[in-house]
């Protein structure tokens, strides 16, 4: 005969109810931690990432690099512009020589073909923007008065009046031309200048800026993957712990157990078998 209790099945259904009653709390309360949890820590992770952006030092220092740079341009545009300048005027003062010795040769063709070729490079020469840095070079005056120098019919280089007039207009043009020719060659070393300090300021400025950038950096991504870190080992200690709970189902199924086996069939070949 089988001893039967009904206690068994009642332990058994408590022991279901009380195993899934614990796993949907704990999985509630799990949610609700790691919710918690999270926004509390993204609020850290936000304010790590937040220590990369520029302060405002950084800002500052990077708005004079910006002026800084903008200035070098200015004068690396000068300088280049000066310098086309200079080559101009070399070539107008080998034009003038040419005219002064048709003049005095009377050659009028000659004098006439050079001419031509020294207005046109009165008009390739560029007027340089104002910079109180730079001494006037007279370029501006020049594009709109001109070398003052007529065609050689004006002069009638076949006598000595039309070649003295045509040499005395020569000779003030050939003053004017070395005087701007000088101021631009300055100019244009003064321009060089400024671009190679204010480059090196610039380098300057802009390495300090990288590195104090790159450490601040470094520190907001170092920051933000140990917080990141936390709180992974944060809602993993939670799982742990919420997974020690189910200690009372545990101990109810151990119950279960040992009263099933009270209540068990004995075991064949056993003196309790001959009674079953």
């Amino acid at each position: 005969m089988t001893l039967v209790n009904p206690a068994t099945s009642v332990l058994s259904v408590l022991s279901q109810v009380a195993q899934n009653a614990t796993a949907a709390l704990n999985q509630q309360r799990l949610q609700l931690i790691q919710t918690d949890l999270t926004n509390s820590y993204q609020t850290k992770i936000t304010a790590a990432q937040a220590l990369g952006n520029p302060t405002p030092a950084q800002n500052a220092e990077q708005a004079q690099i910006n002026t800084l740079t903008e200035q070098a341009t200015v004068f690396n545009t000068a300088e280049t512009q000066y310098g086309t300048n200079a080559n101009v005027f070399a070539n107008m003062s080998a034009q003038l020589t040419t005219l002064q010795t048709a003049a005095s040769a009377g050659d009028s063709q000659t004098f006439d073909i050079t001419l031509s070729q020294a207005i046109s490079d009165v008009d390739n020469l560029r007027v340089v923007g104002f910079n109180p840095v730079f001494q006037n070079d007279g370029v501006a005056t020049l594009k709109g008065a001109g070398l003052g120098i007529r065609s050689s019919s004006s002069y009638n280089l076949a006598t000595s009046q039309g070649k003295a007039a045509a040499l005395a207009a020569i000779a003030q043009a050939q003053q004017q031309v070395s005087a701007s020719a000088t101021a631009t060659t300055q100019n244009q070393s003064e321009a060089g200048t400024q671009v190679q300090a204010l480059s090196q300021i610039i380098n300057t400025l802009t390495a300090s800026l990288q590195q104090s950038q790159v450490a601040q950096i470094t520190e907001s991504t170092q920051q933000v993957a140990d917080l990141q870190q936390q709180l992974q080992n944060q809602l993993h200690l939670v799982e742990l712990n919420l997974g020690n709970s189910s200690a009372a189902v545990q101990a109810l199924r151990q119950e279960q157990t040992a009263v099933q086996s009270l209540y068990a069939a004995p075991q064949p070949g056993t003196l309790l078998s001959l009674f079953a």
